[in-house]
């Protein structure tokens, strides 16, 4: 005997049962076996498999799961009109599934450790209605709690750089475990949203975490204040042609240069760093892509000790992961009270490159220029201007 149908029409009418159980409706759920509501109803391909479709629904409704409907008018056993929800929880049993406000419970029993987390609570509020914030339904609540963990334990580390794959390794003897977390993760750390996804390094940069962690680099004049082994701090130089420290021994800056330009991808800081566009007279920083928590409070070291008139830049790809980028920059130095400017980030650029700009990201970049100010990036943005890569455009330094 073929079930298919059969289960397709008791699954069909179990959802209507589990959306109305989450709602808390006193609505009794039922499934209309018309053309318009089941159309593979009416194009089973003999008597035979008609009489085997209601054989296995009289055997639910003997179960007490549902009751069937008949149409008269089609005589005994000729034609179903309807499926009633009799038992939600007897239909449940029969087609051994587990009610989605079960699995709620079970993910609340095992988030109880983070019940005053409130993004926690909004995931589960949203599970609660049937919901699933990023594609991340209550059934990967374990998922959910290995994120947790994760975040949990760069909290404890302070957030300080550490190679991505070797954290992973520690904490669930998978060394590419976190990357499959990392749209949840995402989801429990950002300040955009639910539906606004970031770039999965931007994710874990956030928290600490890199491929391999990168060296604060800089380039041009001045010297960095150091902390040293004993606890002190020692002021070295910055040499020709660029030099690299782990970002938590950096404590500040010394010199006066003309400019602080912070560079997103790792080519163009070594080209501008070799004097490719002419020699350095102030301060070229390289991001690392996203910068991590530790490179960010580098850098605030830095730019708090440059003289206020010092204009700060910022120079990345023209998309929205090098936006959001500059964005957390900007972000470092508003306490400061300094204002990050975009370096030939604005400029109407035309050419080709295998960045891509969705409606989407276009609207999103838009109202971070709008939000910084950053007005020539905007209309240029508004002009049509396209994604470039940071690499496509000419080698310039500011005056």
């Amino acid at each position: 005997m073929n079930t298919t149908l059969a289960n397709e029409a008791l699954e069909k009418l179990w959802g209507r049962g589990d959306r109305a159980t989450l709602k808390g409706s006193d609505r009794q759920p039922s499934l209309s076996l018309s053309e318009n509501s089941f159309p593979k109803y009416f194009t089973l391909p003999s008597a035979s498999a008609k009489s085997d479709f209601h054989a296995c629904l009289r055997d639910a409704e003997r179960s007490g799961a549902i009751a069937i409907e008949w149409d008269r008018r089609a005589g005994s056993d000729g034609q179903i009109k309807r499926l009633v929800l009799s038992s939600f929880a007897q239909l449940t049993a029969y087609l051994n599934r587990t009610s989605t406000q079960e699995v709620i419970n079970r993910a609340f029993a095992e988030l109880i450790p983070w019940a005053d987390d409130e993004r926690v609570a909004h995931l589960i509020d949203r599970w609660k209605i049937g919901k699933s914030p990023r594609g991340i339904s209550s059934d990967r609540y374990a998922d959910v709690v290995d994120a947790l963990k994760v975040i949990d334990d760069r909290q404890g580390e302070a957030f300080l750089d550490e190679s991505v794959r070797r954290v992973s390794a520690r904490l669930f003897g998978d060394s590419k475990r976190i990357e499959k977390l990392v749209p949840i993760i995402d989801l429990l750390t950002t300040t955009e949203g639910d539906s606004i996804a970031r770039h999965p390094e931007a994710v874990l940069a956030f928290i600490g975490l890199k491929k391999y962690p990168i060296p604060f680099l800089v380039a041009g004049v001045g010297a960095l204040i150091l902390k040293d082994q004993s606890g002190g701090t020692t002021t070295a130089p910055v040499p020709y042609p660029y030099v690299g420290y782990e970002p938590r021994v950096i404590r500040g800056y010394v010199g006066s240069p003309s400019y602080v330009l912070s560079v997103e991808n790792l080519t163009t800081f070594h080209e501008l760093a070799n004097n490719r566009a002419g020699k350095v007279a102030g301060l070229i920083v390289y991001t690392g892509g996203f910068p991590s928590p530790s490179g960010i409070k580098a850098y605030q070291f830095v730019t708090s000790e440059v003289p206020p008139s010092t204009p700060i830049y910022h120079w990345g790809d023209t998309d929205l992961s090098g936006f959001r980028i500059a964005v957390q920059l900007a972000e470092a130095i508003k306490p400061q009270s300094k204002r990050l400017l975009l370096w030939k980030m604005g400029e109407n650029v035309t050419g080709t490159s295998s960045l891509s700009m969705t409606s989407a990201d276009r609207e999103r970049i838009l109202q971070l220029c709008r939000n910084w100010k950053w007005d020539l990036a905007e209309r240029n943005l508004l002009g049509g201007s396209p994604a470039i890569e940071q690499e496509l455009q000419s080698l310039v330094l500011p005056a």
